[in-house]
């Protein structure tokens, strides 16, 4: 990574480069959390595009920020997960807030798009899995809780693959009308933490002290 974009971080109050690249308009662009705002940058310069104030308690702005069309849904620690639409006119950006839930805030889960729907874990009741409508933000389901106290979450087409501290890999439907494991499987003797990786027709799993190559 070049020093100037790193330098235009640092000055911005990014704490961890937990980042995505997206295309909004015609313009690709770097979207993160830093300490105190959601922000779009230009790859090709570092410059700030844009910037939506979100700060959180302690300033822990964990969450990585998702893109779903010209919407930028992001959340932090007790407070909502909200959904921005961005709009370019000449060289400037406006950022327009188009809904929130205040009912279904994420600590250090970062959500995915599944199914036209936002899929994610809020550390809400111990960790509870939740679905919402991406058109208006409203719930459309909740799992139970306990559900641990982090989730790396994978969606592959309509199916999600969610990794909790656990010890479980819970697999269910995002589109389905409620939460629905299909299957959980107990995958480790000790919590885990690190996010999988699918690789072909198998998941590589990383708890505290071994990787394990599971088949489907």
């Amino acid at each position: 990574m070049k020093r100037w974009f790193l330098a235009h971080w640092f000055a911005l109050g990014v704490l961890a480069l937990a980042f995505i690249i997206a295309t909004l308009g015609d313009a690709e662009q770097v979207i993160t959390q830093s300490q105190n705002a959601c922000i779009g940058l230009s790859p090709s310069n570092g410059s700030l595009l844009w910037s939506v104030p979100f700060k959180t308690e302690y300033d822990q702005n964990i969450v990585t920020p998702v893109v779903a069309g010209d919407l930028v849904i992001f959340a932090g620690l007790g407070k909502p997960t909200v959904g921005c639409r961005l709009k370019k006119t000449g060289d400037k950006w406006t950022v327009a807030p188009v809904w929130e839930n205040a009912d279904m805030p994420m600590y250090m889960s970062s959500p995915v798009v599944a199914a036209g729907r936002l899929i994610g874990l809020t550390n809400r009741k111990s960790g509870q899995f939740f679905c919402l409508d991406l058109a208006n933000g409203k719930t459309l389901w909740t799992s139970d809780g306990r559900m641990g106290e982090n989730a790396a979450i994978l969606a592959a087409g309509d199916t999600v693959l969610a990794l909790t501290t656990n010890r479980q890999l819970v697999v269910f439907k995002a589109s389905a009308a409620k939460f629905q494991p299909l299957a959980m499987y107990r995958i480790a003797d000790e919590p885990t933490w690190a996010h999988p990786a699918v690789v072909g027709k198998s998941v590589l799993i990383k708890d505290k002290s071994t990787l394990t190559r599971w088949a489907w």
